[in-house]
């Protein structure tokens, strides 16, 4: 009898439970070679990266995919950061349960410190960063996301020794940062950062140097620029954003909507370079007269700044007043004797003589 049992154990209900054991094990495995298809969520894919297809990914997919593969954390992330913006209750709730199916991940503490931070909770957003990099003190994403949240989030609130404690912490996650990988200081929001503390404490050489291993054009938020030139004009460098400003405004790079928030950053500003750009967009509008207006105020303000003169010239040839135009166009060559610009107007003028 007990060996009729352990016969019908073994040949009915033991394939039984190796079915039940490797079907789970089976679906799991076919869903995330699936998933990856779809949605790339390993760094080491030979698909496009997680990022990019993350963000044309839509929320339906990303949350099929989070529904129907229970352990994964990527998805929930995912639908998480691109929720976070149009619904930070929601995004915090995919973020945690991200969070619980990877404990020791600190990507989903960093995501946790930005959801507090736009929602104020500033203390509780300085320790989810805190966490992350206790989790893991190598993560250099981790120091940087630390660095930029006292920036850019705590610095501009604080005043007196903390302003400068919290300028200290930042300058230091930031350029510890830089020390693992220094190719981070082609990251624009970083380079800002980093340029920007080394200005305050007095550092220009090294802030100067900063800034000019960045890739200017990869954040094209009007916010953003306006800030990065202020730096620029601070640290006494004008073309660089002229140069910036050029290639943006013959490049169609951006739209009338961009120009109207430049124009309102722009006048909270008051570096009288400022009036350059201002007076580009409204010669743009045809209003010419106010165009020369600001224009002026920049020449009076920055006399050796050779393309604000160029500028002032063509308002003036455009308003029909030449031989004004031809004064400025004779002074901007004489400060800068190789500009071009300025040679082929100086031609000009004097071939029609």
């Amino acid at each position: 009898m007990t060996r009729s049992w352990t016969f019908y154990f073994r040949g009915s209900v033991l394939p039984i439970i190796v079915i039940i054991l490797i079907l789970p094990v089976i679906y799991l495995s076919g869903l995330r070679f699936v998933a990856e298809l779809i949605v790339p969520t390993d760094t080491s894919s030979l698909w496009e990266s997680p990022a990019h297809t993350s963000q044309k990914a839509s929320d339906f997919t990303l949350a099929t995919l989070a529904r129907f593969d229970p352990f994964s954390p990527d998805y929930p992330y995912l639908l998480a950061v691109k929720l976070s913006a149009e619904d930070p209750g929601g995004a915090m709730r995919l973020n945690r349960k991200a969070m619980r199916r990877s404990v020791l991940s600190p990507r989903y503490q960093i995501q946790e410190g930005w959801l507090r931070a736009q929602n104020g909770d500033l203390s509780d957003a300085f320790l989810s960063f805190e966490k992350a990099i206790f989790l893991d003190p190598m993560n250099v994403n981790a120091h940087i996301q630390k660095g930029l949240f006292l920036f850019f989030q705590v610095m501009p609130n604080a005043e007196g020794e903390q302003k400068d404690i919290y300028r200290t912490m930042a300058e230091k996650s930031l350029s510890l940062a830089a020390q693992y990988d220094p190719s981070l200081l082609r990251s624009p929001l970083v380079s800002l950062a980093l340029a920007s503390i080394y200005s305050e404490i007095g550092d220009k050489d090294e802030a100067r140097t900063v800034l000019r291993e960045s890739d200017d054009m990869a954040v094209l938020d009007p916010g953003f620029l306006v800030k990065k030139w202020a730096l620029h004009f601070e640290l006494g460098d004008a073309q660089r954003p002229i140069a910036q400003w050029g290639a943006l405004f013959r490049g169609d790079k951006l739209t009338e909507a961009d120009f109207t928030t430049l124009t309102v950053e722009m006048a909270k500003q008051t570096i009288p370079d400022f009036r350059y750009f201002e007076a580009q967009i409204l010669m743009q509008r045809g209003e010419m007269e106010t165009a020369r207006q600001k224009m002026s105020s920049c020449v009076s303000e920055r006399p050796h700044v050779a393309e604000y003169r160029l500028a002032l010239g063509d308002i003036y040839e455009k308003l029909g007043k030449r031989s004004d135009a031809l004064t400025q166009y004779e002074k901007a060559l004489k400060l800068s004797p190789a500009n071009q610009y300025a040679k082929s107007k100086m031609i000009e003028y004097y071939k029609e003589r």
